[in-house]
């Protein structure tokens, strides 16, 4: 560890930061994401239909938040597993080595 508690920086999380900088940057605010936003909104609110007389509607607007930020983790763990994925086909190609893609 570093002085004052911090751990050393490996390089697996320096590219994890970059690469969610790219995500950030690039994908969070496509276009594309928009029509994906609202297909697991619309899915967000449907859990709920049934709800909203059992429930008050302030702790519904709770859980729904709460999946949202789910949701919105799950999609940029996504885009960095498979960034890493694309990355290491994309060396496996270009050095002719199959031992990426195996199993």
């Amino acid at each position: 560890m570093k002085k004052g508690g911090e751990a050393a920086c490996r390089p697996v999380d320096i590219m994890d930061e970059r690469i969610r900088e790219i995500y950030e940057a690039c994908v969070r605010n496509s276009e594309g994401r928009d029509t994906v936003r609202r297909v697991v909104d619309k899915e967000i609110m449907e859990l709920f239909e049934g709800k909203k007389e059992e429930v008050d509607w302030r702790e519904i607007e709770e859980y729904r938040d709460e999946l949202f930020a789910v949701a919105d983790m799950a999609e940029r763990a996504g885009f960095i597993r498979g960034f890493k994925y694309g990355a290491g086909l994309m060396a496996e190609c270009l050095a002719g080595d199959k031992s990426i893609s195996k199993p």
